[in-house]
């Protein structure tokens, strides 16, 4: 699964680019997104792992900044942020989702 998981790992760093192609009309961009919030919510992650991984990889908050405000340690917010990944990246697996959408992330 860990190759799986750094396609995700990359797929999520594209994120905000993909937001942006999105605002100026780009389908390809929208359609991606769409698939990975449905995903997201697919995913079972618990209220916590939700919160770090909404505040880091959707609104693109520092890790430091999330810890403090989720009133965690730094290790303990990596390990949210692991465990949400590795869920999302079983998600988009079973559905043999990121083969043909990397192209597109590029």
């Amino acid at each position: 699964m860990s190759n799986y998981t750094d396609k995700v790992r990359r797929l999520l760093a594209q994120y905000h680019d993909l937001k942006a192609r999105q605002d100026v009309g780009d389908f390809g961009a929208t359609d991606i997104l769409i698939d990975l919030h449905y995903a997201i919510k697919r995913a079972g992650m618990t209220r916590k792992q939700r919160e770090a991984f909404d505040a880091v990889f959707i609104r693109g908050q520092a890790q430091n900044r999330v810890a403090g405000a989720l009133g965690v340690s730094e290790p303990a917010l990596t390990y949210r942020l692991s465990a949400s990944v590795v869920k999302l990246a079983a998600v988009l697996e079973a559905w043999d989702y990121l083969d043909g959408t990397e192209a597109l992330t590029q």
